[in-house]
């Protein structure tokens, strides 16, 4: 299930790799993300009709898979089509969302819109603590899609990282900028209580998942 591959199409796309929500939603047919300087790009023929800016980092996407899979976005877009935020948009048509507060960032987020987008997923170690507090920031719940983003990672966390010395210690580490998020969702307490528990009943392995 984790291990799965989708091809990203020719122009040279790098494939990724992992878990993908379903396609059911995708009217629009996307080969992949392309990144230009500090702006992502759909490989699509459809225009974009939705820019989001997370820090530094934009992000020109199509409003339907983010509403699709996000109760955040929906709300968010909805703002953005009604307030005074649509005049910064490139056109009328565009609507703006600004996610600075986002935990985990613009790399988590990337990875979260390939989700909305059908895309896989490659889940790890490095980047689950972020992707799942970006997946309940974004509120990607069961109620808009079976398999939504939170349900995934909450089953890699669960049955694939409390289930390593290595990864635990790797996802407790990455908590580290993720505050209150990551404390909120027991992120931290799970892991730290796996490491514990490890620890009594095999004390080497310690000095092993860190070599």
């Amino acid at each position: 299930m984790w291990e799965s591959e989708s091809d990203a199409g020719e122009r040279g796309l790098v494939p990724v790799h992992g878990v993908g929500g379903s396609d059911r939603h995708d009217g629009l047919k996307s080969d992949g993300f392309v990144r230009r300087d500090h702006s992502w790009y759909v490989n699509s023929d459809i225009p974009s009709d939705l820019l989001v800016k997370v820090g530094d980092v934009s992000f020109h996407l199509h409003k339907y898979p983010m509403i699709s899979r996000s109760g955040k976005m929906g709300r968010v877009i909805y703002e953005s089509t009604t307030g005074a935020a649509s005049a910064a948009a490139l056109d009328p048509d565009t609507a703006v969302a600004e996610l600075d507060d986002l935990p985990g960032g613009a790399d988590s987020f990337e990875l979260a819109a390939r989700f909305c987008y059908g895309m896989a997923v490659d889940l790890t170690a490095s980047n689950i603590s972020g992707l799942r507090c970006a997946a309940e920031y974004l509120e990607m719940t069961e109620d808009l899609e079976e398999g939504n983003l939170i349900f995934k990672t909450e089953a890699f966390l669960s049955y694939v990282v409390l289930s390593s010395w290595r990864d635990s210690i790797v996802v407790l580490k990455s908590c580290e900028g993720l505050s209150p998020w990551a404390e909120n969702l027991q992120i931290v307490r799970r892991c730290s209580e796996s490491i514990a528990w490890k620890a009594c009943a095999n004390p080497r392995g310690v000095r092993w998942a860190y070599t």
